[in-house]
């Protein structure tokens, strides 16, 4: 038996989709930037990026602001942020000047609780990336509950929205 709630909720998908259908794609000057590797899109990109680059890099103090910042992003000393906390291991993407894209790992929740993790290596996401010929970048992971012994694990090529699923 169907709700009014769930009847009102169908009419108005249906009413936005018969809309779309009726809008020429024509009319939509922007279209051609939903071509993610079509030259124009990629040269449009290319031309804000440049801009934006130019933009930021004049203003005063840029580079030493940038040095500062990267220093801070690849000090060995950086807390340890957990990303998941699975049962009894902690889960964690490590990201500093020699892994740039990131080295997926785990450690016992009692080693990590006591201020010595002892990682394991999970994916080394740049060594992958070479590996492969790919620019992989690490979009997350989801494990079947309760053991959590099976993954899959989202990259993303070039590090766009799109992923592959990798099990684990």
């Amino acid at each position: 038996m169907m709700t009014i709630r769930t009847a009102l909720r169908t009419s108005a998908i249906a009413a936005v989709l018969m809309l779309i259908a009726a809008v020429p794609a024509s009319s939509d000057p922007y279209l051609w930037l939903e071509e993610i590797q079509g030259a124009k899109a990629v040269d449009q990109v290319k031309l804000w990026n440049g801009e934006a680059s130019a933009s930021l890099t004049a203003m005063p103090g840029y580079e030493e602001h940038r040095q500062r910042a990267l220093a801070i992003l690849n000090n060995p000393a950086n807390l340890i942020v957990p990303e998941a906390i699975l049962g009894d291991q902690v889960l964690n993407l490590w990201i500093d000047a020699e892994h740039k894209r990131g080295l997926w790992r785990s450690a016992s929740l009692a080693s990590f609780a006591a201020g010595k993790p002892e990682w394991r290596l999970l994916i080394d996401v740049d060594a992958l990336g070479k590996a492969e010929g790919k620019s992989w970048v690490f979009h997350g992971v989801e494990c079947l509950p309760p053991a959590n012994r099976r993954c899959l694990v989202s990259l993303s090529p070039g590090g766009g929205d799109a992923d592959v699923a990798r099990e684990f």
